[in-house]
């Protein structure tokens, strides 16, 4: 349970951060960030709606915190998240090769940070657990 309190302070955190750049972003008209930050703000204020929820409903949620510490569940989660990041990288790959042979340099270069950019994370993640375990 200490876990789900420490994500709901995270949250309400980047709600209020959120907040403040929005503010910022109306004051400044820069779109972008306001964008960015109204997806931020929203996805951390449903986060924090359905903690509240939770809070309400202790017996279901002590339930459902024992059945997510599942081994097997904990196994298929890891599997997915490695799913997902293995496609994520050959999609952005992809659609770099595909626009770069159409010669859409910018989006070429636009598709290859974000792919750059999780694969340093992966390695870093990777090289940490090796080393921890």
């Amino acid at each position: 349970m200490k876990k789900y309190n420490n994500m709901k302070k995270v949250f309400i955190i980047l709600f209020l951060t959120a907040v403040i750049f929005l503010i910022f972003s109306i004051v400044k008209q820069n779109y972008y960030i306001m964008g960015f930050t109204t997806s931020i703000s929203l996805c951390s204020l449903i986060c924090l709606i359905s903690y509240k929820i939770k809070e309400k409903n202790k017996d279901k949620f002590e339930a459902m915190i024992n059945e997510f510490e599942d081994e097997r569940l904990i196994f298929i989660e890891n599997s997915a998240k490695s799913m997902t990041l293995n496609l994520s990288i050959y999609i952005l790959a992809i659609g770099c090769f595909i626009t770069g042979l159409m010669e859409y340099k910018e989006i070429s270069i636009f598709l290859s940070i974000p792919m750059t950019v999780i694969l340093v994370l992966y390695l870093g993640s990777y090289l940490y657990y090796k080393k921890k375990y």
